[in-house]
């Protein structure tokens, strides 16, 4: 008997220039199957083909959500541009967890050591790579806080490692805290505890921002990557805000709308038909009984 909610199908199409590429994503019973064209694909070349970036409510856990909501964006944002990430952050997942299993069993010290130097190169590449991507966007990211959304104050966001004053010392520190893993029987330091600080005038925006602030911090780095995307790879990725007025006042609003005009294709969720103006009503679709119908100039 099929559970329900349990499968689906989602299939679609990405136009680059004179090229179009079919993509499809099938779920039966937790299983995930990518397609391209019509044919399984494997999960490097399903995200080398195309990307898409999205704003949805869970978004703002970037802010007010746990380090793991950071980490797991900043690794979805260095995938974007570079797909081979996701190789990394395997291999790392897979030696974390063998290292995981020896602070759980026997807690060997020459063992986990020994394990623990094989994984050090892995480890440098992902903190650098998540550094590099952050000091790519930093600048991009404030810009449009400031002048899309009219920010108060300087938007600043910083790689903090845990255990580790600068990054240069992270294979040092990760071999000179192996003794004190052992013994309390849990790991210190490494890529899998790291952060990405969020800072409004060197106040944590974690504690000190309204939700319509932290919406619009969360959006300017989504741009920000973006446009980075657009400088790497020649295009602006598809574009989804879902829903996304809801605690944005007119005014920003309009500014990121305006901001959106030219910059690639972008589908926008709203509950509010008077969001949509001028032009951008000659595209628009409804959504009523779970059918999907065009709205002819905004009849």
């Amino acid at each position: 008997m099929r559970e329900p909610g349990k499968e689906g199908v989602v299939r679609c199409e990405v136009v680059k220039g004179n090229h179009i590429t079919r993509f499809g994503v099938s779920v039966n019973n937790g299983k995930t199957v990518r397609y391209l064209g019509n044919k399984p694909c494997k999960s490097m070349e399903f995200f080398k083909s195309a990307a898409v970036i999205a704003f949805t409510a869970r978004s703002k856990n970037l802010v007010e959500g746990s380090p793991d909501d950071r980490r797991r964006f900043l690794d979805r944002m260095v995938a974007y541009r570079d797909p081979y990430h996701v190789l990394t952050l395997a291999r790392y997942r897979k030696g974390h967890s063998q290292l995981r299993r020896i602070l759980h069993g026997d807690r060997n010290l020459k063992v986990y050591r020994g394990f623990k130097a094989g994984l050090l190169p892995v480890a440098r590449k992902i903190a650098q790579q998540r550094l590099k991507f952050l000091n790519d966007i930093r600048e991009r990211a404030s810009q449009i806080y400031a002048s899309v959304f009219s920010g108060e104050g300087s938007l600043y966001f910083a790689y903090k490692t845990r255990n580790v004053e600068h990054i240069d010392q992270l294979e040092k520190r990760m071999m000179d805290l192996c003794a004190q893993e052992v013994l309390h029987g849990r790991s210190m330091v490494g890529p899998h505890l790291d952060d990405m600080e969020i800072l409004v005038e060197k106040n944590r925006a974690r504690r000190r921002a309204s939700s319509g602030q932290v919406r619009a911090i969360v959006l300017s780095l989504k741009m920000a990557v973006r446009e980075s995307y657009k400088n790497t790879l020649g295009y602006h990725p598809i574009l989804l805000l879902d829903d996304v007025d809801a605690e944005l006042d007119p005014r920003r609003l309009e500014g990121l709308i305006s901001y959106l005009s030219g910059r690639g294709q972008t589908l926008i969720t709203t509950s509010k038909y008077g969001t949509i103006t001028g032009d951008k009503r000659s595209c628009v679709f409804e959504v009523s009984a779970g059918r999907i119908s065009p709205l002819r100039n905004g009849e």
